[in-house]
């Protein structure tokens, strides 16, 4: 692809030329700086457990964990998982009148980064070939109300493996300790 832009840029007008050249010099900048972030991110999951345990779930790549994981912050502030379900903005609204009760859209006031990286794990999960819980309920819930109340909750699926492994790790050091 450089030599077809080297080619064109021979062609092209002279802004064009001039911009294109600038590109091309600063284009084996940006290959070693994006390799120096990839080794970072790569550093920064080997040294959290919790990460670890995430990578080894379908669905879950080293972006999206490293992204949900930065936006649920501390997770011993949860109770339970029903909170980081609620902070994520992953569990809709009821409406109840009497007797009636009836789930609605999904909140606007939430973590909307958690909610779009649960998501995308989610969806991620749900492609897999290797058997998981949220590839499950989507199955599930799809036949019942479509893909996208399906997605929502394969993605509730996810934030509940994050809670619970963090709660395993947290046990389980108690344990040694």
């Amino acid at each position: 692809a450089t030599e077809e832009l080297r080619q064109w840029l021979s062609a092209a007008e002279e802004p064009y030329n001039l911009l294109g050249a600038l590109y091309l010099s600063l284009l084996p900048q940006v290959r070693l700086a994006t390799a120096a972030v990839d080794e970072q991110i790569k550093h920064l999951a080997a040294d959290n457990p919790l990460a670890q345990e995430l990578l080894s779930q379908p669905g879950k790549g080293l972006l999206t964990t490293l992204g949900m994981l930065a936006e649920m912050g501390d997770l011993h502030r949860f109770v339970s998982v029903k909170q980081l379900i609620s902070y994520s903005g992953l569990a809709p609204s009821v409406q109840q009148s009497g007797d009636k009760s009836r789930t609605g859209r999904l909140p606007k006031r939430c973590n909307k980064h958690l909610r779009y990286w649960a998501v995308m794990c989610a969806q991620s999960a749900v492609r897999s070939k290797h058997p998981n819980r949220a590839r499950e309920v989507y199955l599930q819930v799809k036949s019942r109300h479509g893909a996208n109340a399906a997605k929502i909750a394969a993605a509730r699926e996810i934030v509940k493996d994050v809670y619970y492994a963090h709660r395993r790790l947290q046990q389980s050091s108690a344990t040694v300790a």
